[in-house]
């Protein structure tokens, strides 16, 4: 990988992130959701149990 695309996927994940901030709780659960993390119940799918404990902190 390249310097250029480096930096690329750099401001790619800065642009996501800045996204993430504005969203509403529903927003984020769906996002979550459409990403295979969360169940549509909001809850964490078997593969990302473990995150449950940082999020409850």
């Amino acid at each position: 990988m390249s310097e250029k695309d480096i930096q690329y996927l750099k401001e790619l994940a800065i642009a996501r992130l800045e996204e993430a901030k504005r969203m509403t709780k529903t927003q984020a659960i769906r996002s979550l959701n459409d990403a295979g993390i969360l169940t549509t119940k909001g809850e964490f799918k078997k593969n990302y149990q473990p995150l449950q404990e940082i999020v409850a902190k």
